[in-house]
């Protein structure tokens, strides 16, 4: 159970980060035996086969942010028989998982996806040519920038609004010109900044790296903050531009959380589900039980962080805490009412709720609170 306590709460007590890591790890081993066995060879250039027997054999990577986002959608496509995963998919996969010594091309497949790798937007990698040596990518030549810094993030820029960020993700719409290879300066120290803070409240800065490894930025929105992210493209979060540290500390956490919550459940482990709807607080939608648990999940998180933060003590962030723990104070009342059968997802409700509890008293006296 220790990486459904991991996944539950970076706060939560006895957290073991590792078991979390190594659960990673055996699925990448055993997606790769997958693929080797369902994809001729055909379909695969050498060195993407050398990559999926090295994975398959076993071989874990020792950087603990290999974490390999496309996992999710491509156990997802060998799922159904009648469609293979785009071969870029399985390339980005065997590179991100791989850190043997290699050299080789991306292909030119018109099915980029989404995703990047050290910051690049893989559509950006079509056709280019690699090396891998001890570890370090050269693309056409050029050393690729990486930092060994946990508080970084890799990131890129969307030219555009979030509506369209999330129409261009769910019509899988190639909007290539509106995408940027890098983001300012500026940026990564809003991003260190953000997870320098979340350090603060107590968070291993690699539950928030080793879960969001695909960020994009939109255009800031004049109405409202906006964030996201996407079951089928686990790993795959978005956020329009803030400028406030602890308020993109609270999207990170949000997004983590929702991530996490992917990565577990792709195996169905969180999937509870007595098919009765009810009404999510937060989207005022019905809902099952399952997707109740997700939103618990990210919002009681974060009401953790704005309290450890000392956020409760100032009137301006602390509008922004009491709206995440009302959601999650009433979602808790859903989720307490119905009955678990999946032992895994009751763990995993009881380890938040241990959380969330322990910060409850603090919400409920705070000066600032209307009565």
């Amino acid at each position: 159970m220790d990486n459904i306590t991991s996944c539950a709460s970076p706060y939560a007590k006895d957290i073991e980060f590792n078991g979390l890591l190594n659960r990673k790890a055996s699925f990448a081993s055993s997606l790769a035996k997958c693929l080797l066995r369902e994809l001729s060879n055909r379909q695969l250039s050498s060195w993407s086969l050398s990559a999926l027997t090295c994975m398959a054999d076993g071989y874990v990577p020792d950087s603990n942010a290999w974490w390999v986002p496309e996992i999710p959608s491509l156990i997802k496509w060998l799922s159904k028989p009648t469609t293979l995963p785009p071969k870029f998919k399985i390339e980005l996969f065997c590179l991100r998982g791989s850190r043997q010594n290699t050299q080789g091309a991306f292909s030119l497949s018109n099915d980029f996806g989404f995703g990047t790798l050290d910051g690049v937007p893989a559509r950006f990698l079509a056709g280019q040519e690699f090396s891998m040596i001890n570890g370090r990518l050269i693309i056409d030549g050029e050393p690729l920038q990486e930092s060994g810094d946990i508080n970084y993030l890799q990131a890129s820029l969307f030219l555009g609004s979030a509506d369209l960020f999330k129409k261009t993700i769910n019509e899988e719409r190639d909007n290539a010109p509106q995408l940027e290879k890098n983001i300012d300066r500026h940026l990564h120290e809003l991003h260190k900044k953000a997870l320098d803070l979340l350090s603060l409240t107590g968070v291993d800065s690699r539950w928030i790296t080793a879960a969001v490894t695909n960020l994009y930025i939109t255009e800031s929105s004049e109405q409202s903050s906006r964030s996201g992210s996407w079951d089928k493209h686990c790993g795959l979060s978005y956020y329009s531009r803030r400028d406030n540290p602890a308020w993109i500390a609270d999207i990170l956490l949000h997004e983590a959380c929702h991530q996490n919550f992917y990565f577990l459940n792709l195996n169905e482990s969180l999937h509870e589900d007595d098919h009765i709807q009810r009404l999510s607080p937060a989207v005022n939608e019905p809902r099952p039980i399952w997707a109740l648990l997700l939103a618990y999940h990210a919002f009681a998180n974060v009401s953790v962080y704005y309290q450890k933060l000392g956020s409760l003590e100032s009137e301006e962030l602390f509008r922004y805490a009491y709206r995440n723990f009302d959601y999650a104070l009433k979602t808790e009342t859903l989720l307490n009412e119905c009955k678990f059968s999946n032992r895994t997802a009751l763990h995993f409700f009881e380890t938040l709720k241990a959380c969330f509890h322990s910060i409850k008293g603090a919400y409920l006296d705070s000066p600032h609170r209307v009565h």
